[in-house]
């Protein structure tokens, strides 16, 4: 990757850091990203950085059509050591997605059948309108922070 740049430093930046961003638009609702996380301030010049590949959604066949949460799921990863979390966002009636449940899964799974929800909790609010966002990660060498991610997302319906 080249490019030119132009920034300011600011003076009291703790832990600066850079983000190199994919958009891929998979239709008028979906985009897909990978994003590469560097630590410090950006450089002009060639970047060598390698943006993790997308998983590929293998079940639903159609991760744009609403997909019955407690039905399986299956997906391909092409990186080594990759991470693994389903991000369940939902749209709220005003502002920005709302995070309704963050599920971590083992290094490397490539599959996920969600559990039911407790019957004391009311599916409406976590799942009505919701979209898993299937991320593959990568963590920096300190484990403070994921170095590159790739997310791609299924829209979600209650059980």
């Amino acid at each position: 990757i080249y490019y030119n740049l132009a920034w300011l430093e600011p003076t009291a930046a703790r832990q600066a850091f850079t983000a190199l961003g994919l958009w891929i638009p998979r239709g008028p609702t979906r985009t897909d990203w990978s994003v590469v996380r560097l630590a410090g301030y950006p450089t002009n010049g060639f970047r060598d950085e390698t943006f993790l590949d997308l998983p590929e959604v293998l079940e639903p066949a159609d991760p744009i059509a609403t997909h019955p949460a407690g039905t399986p799921m299956a997906w391909r990863l092409f990186d080594a050591d990759t991470d693994v979390m389903l991000h369940i966002r939902r749209e709220p009636t005003l502002g920005e997605q709302v995070s309704t449940w963050l599920v971590e899964l083992p290094r490397g799974a490539t599959s996920l059948t969600l559990p039911s929800l407790p019957t004391a909790v009311d599916q409406a609010p976590v799942l009505a309108g919701a979209t898993g966002y299937l991320t593959a990660y990568h963590v920096d060498s300190t484990g403070d922070w994921a170095s590159a991610w790739a997310m791609t997302p299924i829209e979600l319906a209650p059980f």
